[in-house]
């Protein structure tokens, strides 16, 4: 754990002049992996649009996630969604349809966008199915902490990404290749779906942390599970194992890329070759350990 927070030295704009300092600084996003964090969950029934009704203030740059689980249950694969709104630009990170042959059908979404500087996320983002209607939608929408900012719409957040399907199965696993860096981590969500009961999932891959089970039923023929998993640890074959067997599963696993250095936006920044984050401006000649930073300020 780093020490507690200092102030940033204030230096007249007239001066020019070096000061070398060694300090122990601790924001809300100086971690030591990357860390998801939980904002807003929902469903709807029987529509062609959801809002999402969540309005919070992120960092400027802050990567924000959304999941989206679609169930169709007249034998048709759900409709791919798109997202507007939110005063950000969404982009999907990967989609995958599991049960793709039963008349009760499911399909996971997941999408990246990135916060606007000084701005709330505005609550008027729109999941839009292109006026088809769903029989059921629920979604999850998660803010990461301590990841890349840099690229856009959090495009260096995401290194990889990879989806697994299985049917009549008591596992789903997907395949990342190797991580790039020890300090990455591994996210993935997991949809279940079942015609009677609600299947109980179990992550048996070491070191994961199963925060929330959102689970919907609908018309008493669709009982569907959203899980968000997470670890620390390079993981490149999560794998959800279920207590019973689900008629069908999908995952979606990534990797989430950490930023050695992000501190606050309140710092002012610029970019960093080789670290694809962002500094204090005027921050030359530092150097990291994993409890210190070394700064030099020419002003």
């Amino acid at each position: 754990m780093l020490g507690v927070a200092q102030s940033l030295p204030v230096i007249a704009a007239s001066s020019w002049y070096d000061d070398y300092r060694t300090d122990w600084l601790e924001f809300p996003i100086y971690r030591d992996r990357v860390r998801p964090v939980f904002i807003h969950n929902g469903y709807e029934i029987d529509a062609n649009s959801v809002g999402i009704s969540s309005l919070f203030a992120p960092y400027d740059k802050q990567t924000i996630l959304l999941a989206v689980n679609t169930i169709q249950t007249d034998s048709t694969t759900p409709t791919t969604p798109t997202i507007t709104g939110g005063a950000t630009t969404w982009v999907q990170v990967a989609s995958t349809a599991y049960d793709v042959t039963g008349s009760v059908r499911g399909k996971l979404t997941l999408f990246r966008t990135q916060a606007n500087q000084d701005s709330f996320f505005d609550a008027g983002a729109v999941i839009d199915y292109a006026a088809v209607t769903q029989d059921a939608t629920m979604f999850q929408l998660w803010l990461l902490d301590g990841e890349d900012r840099s690229g856009t719409n959090g495009s260096a957040a995401i290194v990889q990404n990879a989806t697994g399907t299985a049917a009549s199965d008591f596992d789903c696993t997907a395949s990342l290749a190797s991580f790039g860096n020890a300090k990455n981590a591994t996210m993935a969500f997991v949809a279940i779906l079942d015609e009677t009961t609600y299947p109980d999932p179990i992550f048996y891959s070491a070191n994961w942390d199963d925060w929330y089970r959102q689970s919907l039923e609908y018309g008493g023929i669709a009982f569907s599970r959203l899980v968000p998993v997470h670890t620390h640890a390079n993981q490149t074959a999560p794998t959800m194992s279920f207590t019973s067997n689900a008629l069908a599963s999908g995952m979606i696993a990534f990797e989430l890329k950490k930023d050695l250095i992000n501190p606050s936006a309140d710092c002012g920044e610029f970019a960093v070759s080789g670290y694809g984050g962002y500094v204090p401006a005027g921050l030359s000649n530092y150097s990291v350990t994993p409890t210190q930073l070394e700064y030099r300020f020419q002003t």
